[in-house]
């Protein structure tokens, strides 16, 4: 796999915390609204936003102006657009800041790189190409997603409530983990009309 794909896949928590958006163009809505819905505090920096960025203002916060290097303190993410002019200075302001620099779908170095997704419930699935075009991506996140039953964030759901007990009944880690492997393997053939009582069957079986 290393020799094929050169990034390495993770998940970053933004929740409660600073990320700094250098566009307001209408490009930029859709990971403003990804970002605020995983409860980053967001800010954006741009003299002209679109009014769609502006209809997220508040709890999105607006500065109308270029951005500056005192925009990134605090800030654990910076993002540009394809357009900025000035990335190679903003990457480095935003490192020496400590926060993590992103410019999706620039050619131009960052030190992230934003994939497509499929969730369900608790559990997201991020697909990236390194390389090919943002489509090819979003299509195959969008069939992975498809694979799931329509039930399985009902699945996931179920899993945390019976976590605890699970748990407790199957002490040993290598047993518990491999009876939630299975469980999740046949969740996807499976559609119970009570899947916390599936999760106990199964667990009284084991």
């Amino acid at each position: 796999m290393s020799g094929l794909f050169p990034f390495l896949p993770m998940f970053i928590d933004v929740a409660g915390r600073a990320t700094v958006l250098l566009s307001g163009v209408d490009a930029m809505v859709a990971l403003a609204r990804r970002l605020l819905d995983a409860g980053a505090a967001v800010k954006v920096v741009d003299a002209s936003p679109s009014a769609a960025m502006e209809a997220l203002a508040p709890p999105l916060r607006l500065v109308r102006r270029s951005w500056r290097p005192l925009d990134f303190e605090d800030a654990v993410l910076v993002i540009a657009a394809m357009r900025e002019q000035r990335a190679p200075q903003a990457r480095a302001a935003a490192r020496h800041a400590g926060a993590i620099f992103a410019m999706p779908g620039a050619a131009a170095p960052a030190d992230l790189t934003f994939g497509a997704g499929a969730a369900w419930g608790a559990v997201s699935v991020g697909v990236h190409g390194a390389g090919l075009p943002g489509g090819v991506g979003e299509a195959i996140a969008a069939r992975i997603e498809a694979l799931a039953p329509p039930d399985y964030a009902g699945f996931l759901a179920a899993v945390e409530r019976a976590r605890a007990g699970v748990e407790t009944a199957l002490p040993a880690p290598a047993r518990r983990d491999a009876f939630w492997r299975a469980a999740a393997r046949d969740a996807f053939a499976e559609s119970p009309a009570d899947w916390d009582v599936w999760i106990r069957e199964r667990l009284a079986r084991a």
